[in-house]
C-alpha cells in the first residue's frame, strides 16, 4: 500500500469511530434515564399486582377458562389501558432526552436512524420466532407456559446484546435476573404459572430501576 492509501484507511477508521461515539452519546443517555425509574417501579407495582389477581382468579375457578367473560374483559381493558399510558409515559421521556441532546431530534428520528431501524427489526423478528416456536412447542406438548421461560431467556439476551452495543455494562445486571428467571421457571413451574409470570415482569423491572439508580449515581461521582 502506499502512503496515501494508507492514510485514506486511517482516515476511514477516525471517521467511522466518531460515527460510533456519536451514536453511543445519543442512545446511552436514554438508557440511562433516571425518569425510567419511577416508570419502571410503577409497572413493577402494576404488573406483579395485575398477573397475581388473575393468579387468585385461576385458583377460585379452577381455570383461566372458567374465569367469566365479564372479569376478562375488564382484566383486558385494564391491561390495555395501563399498557397505553406506559407506553405514551416512555415515548415522552425518549422524546425529552433526545431534546436535551439536541432540539431537533424527536423520537421517530430514532427509529429512522438505518443502523437503529436495523438493531430494532433484528430484534422483534428474534422474538417473532422465540413466539412462533414456543408456540409449535405448546401445541404439541399442550403447554403454552414454555412461552415464558422462552421469552424471558430471549429477553436475558437482548438485555445483554444491549450491554455490549452501547457500552452500558449496568444492564448484565437486568440479563442476569431474565436468565435466571427463565432457566428457573423452565425447570420448576409445573403449575401457578401467573404467579410465576407477576414475578418475572416485577423483578425484570425492579432490577431494571435499581440498575440506573446505582449507575447514574456512579456516573455523578
Amino acid at each position: 500500500m502506499t502512503d496515501r492509501e494508507i492514510q485514506q484507511a486511517l482516515d476511514d477508521i477516525a471517521e467511522l469511530k466518531k460515527s460510533v461515539k456519536g451514536h453511543l452519546r445519543l442512545i446511552t443517555p436514554i438508557l440511562l434515564d433516571r425518569q425510567f425509574i419511577g416508570l419502571s417501579l410503577v409497572g413493577a407495582i402494576f404488573f406483579g399486582l395485575f398477573f397475581s389477581a388473575i393468579g387468585v382468579l385461576v385458583l377460585q375457578a379452577g381455570s383461566f377458562a372458567s374465569v367469566t367473560a365479564s372479569a376478562k374483559v375488564f382484566l383486558a381493558a385494564v391491561f390495555l389501558l395501563f399498557t397505553g399510558l406506559a407506553g405514551i409515559w416512555k415515548t415522552r421521556i425518549i422524546s425529552c432526552n433526545l431534546a436535551k441532546q439536541r432540539a431537533s431530534l424527536t423520537f421517530r428520528d430514532l427509529f429512522r436512524d438505518s443502523e437503529y431501524s436495523a438493531l430494532f427489526a433484528l430484534l422483534y423478528a428474534g422474538m417473532f420466532a422465540v413466539i412462533v416456536t414456543g408456540a409449535i412447542t405448546g401445541t404439541r406438548t399442550g403447554d403454552f407456559w414454555i412461552l415464558l421461560p422462552l421469552i424471558a431467556l430471549y429477553y436475558a439476551y437482548m438485555i445483554a446484546l444491549f450491554a455490549i452495543v452501547f457500552l452500558t455494562p449496568e444492564y448484565f445486571t437486568m440479563s442476569a435476573v431474565s436468565a435466571v428467571f427463565g432457566f428457573a421457571s423452565l425447570v420448576f413451574m409445573h403449575s401457578h404459572q401467573f404467579f410465576w409470570l407477576a414475578a418475572w415482569s416485577s423483578s425484570l423491572m425492579i432490577s431494571f430501576a435499581i440498575t440506573i439508580a446505582v449507575s447514574t449515581r456512579k456516573r455523578e461521582r
